[in-house]
């Protein structure tokens, strides 16, 4: 994908997530090489391989995935910075914190989960994006999909009428 992004994680009524946007990694498959110059996605959200220009893998989206998951668990974006080279120095080189030490209410069991995926190592991050979402779920504290998608309704009720309105 190249741009897993909270902006780009969109989760419908039937309570199934996707990922939108796929325009990065179309752009970039039609590139014979990537400069310093056409650095493409979001910094914040960017694998420290992605953001040296290195060879990109699935893997990056799962540094990606891991990132938009410790946003969730904290409330806050992992990566910060005033300028794209501080922000680049911070992906590359900043002590990731584990979010139960952000917020104390996250449960211990998820920061060992959530810091797998953000490995600077590619190697070291999880194998398939299948075999962290079967973490995921043996946490057990996944809401179903039914769940998820009464709580989108609930939460976006208001736009959804508008939506039906407009399209009828």
């Amino acid at each position: 994908h190249r741009d897993v992004s909270p902006q780009n994680i969109l989760v419908g009524v039937d309570g199934c997530t996707r990922l939108t946007d796929f325009g990065v990694a179309r752009a970039t498959a039609r590139l014979t090489s990537t400069g310093v110059d056409r650095l493409k996605g979001k910094l914040a959200y960017m694998s420290p391989e992605q953001a040296l220009g290195k060879a990109f893998t699935p893997k990056a989206d799962l540094f990606a995935a891991s990132a938009c998951l410790w946003r969730c668990l904290t409330g806050k974006t992992l990566f910060t910075g005033k300028h794209p080279g501080e922000l680049t120095q911070k992906v590359l080189q900043e002590k990731i914190p584990p979010p139960s030490t952000v917020v104390s209410s996250v449960p211990n069991k998820y920061d060992a989960l959530v810091l797998k995926g953000l490995e600077r190592d590619p190697e070291q991050r999880w194998t398939t994006a299948e075999a962290m979402a079967e973490a995921l779920d043996s946490s057990g504290r996944v809401a179903s999909a039914g769940v998820v998608g009464r709580l989108v309704k609930q939460v976006a009720q208001r736009r959804l009428r508008w939506a039906n309105w407009a399209t009828m």
